[in-house]
């Protein structure tokens, strides 16, 4: 291209500018407007993605929720079918304690809602979990003071209790809580231990919270109600399939039929966002 027709060119354009500055100037500011908009857009649901995938796979990526409910609903399911569903119970916790080879660990899980109270004091809406010492090693949450469970605090259905931090605070706002008592549904449990910290989840703490024997829990709450059963295994998906092979004998599902039970993981909440 001859040099002196490029240089016309620039020289035009320049010219052009200068005299519709403002015009120029708002077009200029529209696509900077528009493009810090989009990228505002995009930082924000990119933020939200990580920030819910993140909070799915606090759950725990590897761990395995067998229960009687879906977490995820398919278009094909009918919620009052599924209500009609057996309980899970400790009959299939046993039976794949038994018969599992996928499996690594596996704990069984109890929940209830309740008031905790120590003398004056009172925390609300506290949940309650039933479980064995073995649930640490599944979801990985230890404790920041004191001791877990053990084999013998389920055994002997000792009235012992791991907190968490909100009941902690609330109800030992200046002491040491472990050693002291408090009350769960109306029974003395003894504190041994104060879980770390986990935070909120969708704005729902996951601190207010209390883990005892799930023996001792059905010897206030019952046994009647179904269970969550949660296992860690070293290849999910072998463990899946074993599971779902146990579980359908021991619940006597006949062939052909859908499974009559849940298995959860994180992966179907992260697939289920993925795709809204």
């Amino acid at each position: 291209m001859d040099r002196g027709f490029l240089t016309e060119l620039i020289r035009a354009a320049v010219e052009s500018i200068r005299i519709n500055k403002l015009r120029a100037f708002l077009t200029t500011l529209g696509i900077i407007i528009g493009v810090t908009t989009v990228i505002a857009v995009v930082s924000v649901i990119i933020g939200v993605q990580k920030k819910v995938t993140d909070t799915f796979s606090s759950i725990g990526a590897d761990v395995i929720y067998i229960q009687k409910y879906p977490w995820v609903m398919g278009a094909r399911r009918k919620w009052w079918e599924i209500r009609k569903r057996k309980d899970i119970t400790f009959t299939e916790y046993n039976a794949l304690k038994k018969y599992s080879t996928t499996i690594k660990y596996i704990a069984p899980e109890m929940h209830s809602r309740v008031s905790l109270k120590r003398g004056n004091k009172k925390v609300e809406a506290v949940e309650i979990t039933g479980t064995t010492h073995i649930l640490p090693k599944i979801n990985q949450q230890y404790v920041e003071t004191g001791r877990f469970l053990s084999e013998d605090d389920v055994r002997y259905r000792k009235n012992v209790c791991v907190i968490g931090t909100d009941v902690a605070e609330n109800l030992f706002p200046e002491e040491n809580p472990v050693g002291q008592y408090l009350k769960i549904a109306g029974n003395k449990f003894l504190v041994i231990g104060i879980l770390e910290k986990k935070g909120n989840i969708f704005g729902q703490s996951m601190d207010n919270v209390a883990v005892i024997p799930y023996t001792t829990y059905q010897k206030i709450f019952g046994s009647r109600r179904s269970i969550t059963i949660v296992a860690l295994a070293e290849n999910k998906d072998e463990a899946i399939e074993e599971i779902r092979w146990i579980l359908r004998n021991v619940r006597k599902v006949p062939q052909g039929k859908p499974d009559d039970f849940s298995i959860n993981t994180s992966d179907a909440l992260i697939k289920q966002w993925n795709e809204l």
